[in-house]
């Protein structure tokens, strides 16, 4: 079964793995297949996965923030469901924060460890 192109199987993996697995790149050292190579070879382990796993909990805490809105909205004038969703909100756009500068400081510590960009 094909989606977006590529094998079922294939869909979550980093181009460095399908590469090695397909034997159409060269032999990668560690740091290559932790990193990714530059010259073509994909995106390695790293890089791939935290883009998805920063995706994933910056969606999580916006639909908190949504959900911290509605806690809000209807709230009506009760000041512990207020008191609540005060906090829920507080919580969900430290969490939204932090997911989104955990995805750039990972992209900076693999740059200086080397990875330049997407392959």
């Amino acid at each position: 079964m094909r989606i977006f192109g590529q094998q079922l199987q294939d869909l979550f993996l980093p181009p460095v793995i399908r590469c090695a697995r397909d034997g159409s790149c060269p032999e990668i050292s560690l740091r290559q297949y932790l990193l990714g190579i530059k010259e073509g070879g994909g995106t390695g382990i790293i890089p791939y996965y935290t883009k998805i796993l920063s995706a994933i909990a910056a969606f999580v805490a916006f639909c908190y923030i949504i959900k911290a809105g509605y806690m809000m909205f209807t709230a009506f004038g009760d000041e512990a469901k207020y008191a609540a969703a005060k906090k829920t909100l507080q919580y969900a756009i430290i969490g939204f924060v932090i997911a989104v500068l955990s995805y750039f400081i990972i992209h900076f510590f693999t740059g200086l460890l080397g990875y330049t960009g997407e392959g």
